[in-house]
């Protein structure tokens, strides 16, 4: 986890999701920013690419939705989004095999309402040293 406090990203249009969200993650020792769209995600991830360890994106945003995100990401020239590593948040069935992720980016999909406990699992998952010496080496 590059030597200190994961710096986590996370984008829900719903106020009190991002709120609890924000709380818990905090409350696990995660640092954590939140935005409401799209939009201001992206922009907070291409004004500094590298600052982020981990992005959390609900798969159901108005206008630009999660998985026009995810593939976005993938497409990026800049490697720090093509590997950022992600977790989706979702009230439907999907799996990771479904969305567009990069090769190598390592992506988890927690179904809403989500239990703390298995996101913490998650986000130690993706950024385990394992993962992301295999995310660098191109391997998922």
């Amino acid at each position: 986890m590059r030597g200190h406090t994961p710096n986590v990203l996370c984008v829900d249009d719903d106020p009190l999701v991002r709120l609890v969200l924000a709380k818990q993650l905090r409350a696990h020792g995660l640092t954590v920013e939140t935005t409401e769209d799209a939009s201001s995600f992206l922009t907070r991830l291409v004004e500094d690419p590298g600052r982020f360890d981990l992005a959390i994106v609900d798969l159901s945003l108005p206008g630009m939705n999660g998985e026009e995100i995810i593939s976005w990401l993938g497409s990026s020239d800049e490697e720090a989004l093509t590997t950022l590593p992600l977790i989706v948040l979702t009230g439907s069935t999907v799996s990771p095999g479904q969305l567009k992720a990069a090769p190598g980016q390592v992506t988890r999909v927690i179904q809403k309402p989500y239990q703390i406990p298995d996101l913490m699992a998650a986000i130690a998952d993706c950024l385990s040293p394992q993962k992301r010496r295999g995310r660098t080496q191109g391997n998922p």
